[in-house]
């Protein structure tokens, strides 16, 4: 079973929390209502998450979650508070926090957040054990990587990082500059993933009409006027496969509200409709940019991907989930990939 820490002021929240937790029969947990515990409570190890609340007295759960990310802990965080405060939201995941839950919780959506985050400080933990010295003979979907023709010792250990993120189902993040070949590592995961006999189906945010962009990714519902027919959209044409949204930052809030929702929930809807669909598709999402006003922890998210010095952020040299990779500034290199 996996261990929850449960950390909140309300005795209520934590006792409803414990006593749903122990009913799945999947998690163990333990409480800490004195949020001055709370590190120290952490720091005796064996938790596989944290569910941390936002507003309590002594210690703020901005500062707990700030002293996780100082002292790399390595538990994987999710927010509970009780208000949708955007500014909050985003230093919260600034500071590394995995997921960011408005309460009253949902109770599907906390099994899937959970699951997620024990899935991804797993992979971490892989990427973290991965050899001083990796080959490219060494990979165990070596036919994925075949389209790049490289003995690069750091784009190498990008793929052997690719490789470890492909193996789950989480959704992927890839970071990197232009012509650095983010849909080429997009395409070697998916090749390499469990879902590898489905389809790829790959767009280009910037490449679209904002305004129908909507109605292109979740699809079209049939219109009472008839002006407009059902058609199905990418996310139903890459069911059972993967579906790769580049320049994703240019989608808008809404559609973005929306994308988040498809990855949390698997639940989508269509443009005039208000019908609720489910979606088995894997999301691999890139963009130029990287909105964390610091480098994101080892094994989340990846940096650009050329390399600067020596490391980038989520895991070295390379694609933390892909990412960057050692090559002259002549030369592009693919991007790292990095966990949602």
């Amino acid at each position: 079973m996996s261990n929850i820490l449960i950390v909140d002021d309300d005795v209520a929240v934590t006792n409803h929390l414990r006593v749903f937790l122990m009913q799945t029969e999947r998690f163990d947990s333990a409480v800490v209502n004195d949020s001055r515990k709370a590190l120290e409570t952490l720091a005796a190890g064996g938790f596989d998450a944290l569910l941390l609340d936002m507003d309590m007295p002594n210690v703020s759960g901005l500062d707990i979650l700030q002293a996780v990310h100082d002292r790399g802990l390595g538990v994987a965080v999710i927010i509970l508070t009780g208000v949708a405060d955007v500014e909050m939201a985003v230093r919260a995941m600034k500071l590394g926090a995995f997921d960011y839950l408005t309460k009253p919780v949902d109770e599907d959506t906390l099994l899937k957040v959970l699951d997620d985050a024990i899935k991804h400080t797993a992979i971490k933990q892989s990427i973290l054990r991965l050899p001083a010295t990796l080959s490219k003979e060494g990979l165990a979907h070596g036919e994925a990587f075949e389209p790049f023709p490289t003995q690069d010792t750091g784009l190498i250990r990008v793929f052997h990082e690719a490789e470890q993120i492909a193996d789950g189902d989480s959704c992927v993040f890839v970071w990197g500059e232009r012509g650095t070949y983010k849909e080429m590592l997009a395409r070697a995961i998916h090749h390499a993933s469990p879902r590898k006999a489905g389809p790829f189906v790959s767009v280009d945010a910037a490449a679209r009409e904002p305004d129908k962009f909507a109605a292109e990714l979740f699809g079209q519902a049939k219109e009472w006027s008839g002006a407009r027919g059902e058609a199905p959209g990418l996310v139903e044409q890459a069911a059972g496969g993967t579906l790769f949204i580049d320049e994703v930052d240019l989608l808008s809030i809404p559609v973005q509200v929306r994308l988040r929702r498809l990855i949390q929930a698997g639940e989508f809807y269509r443009e005039s409709s208000t019908t609720v669909l489910k979606a088995d598709v894997r999301v691999i999402a890139a963009s130029i940019t990287f909105s964390r006003a610091k480098p994101p922890p080892r094994g989340r998210r990846s940096p650009p991907s050329r390399r600067r010095s020596s490391s980038c952020c989520g895991a070295t040299t390379t694609p933390t989930t892909c990412g960057s990779s050692g090559t002259s500034s002549r030369r592009r290199s693919p991007t790292r990939p990095a966990r949602c």
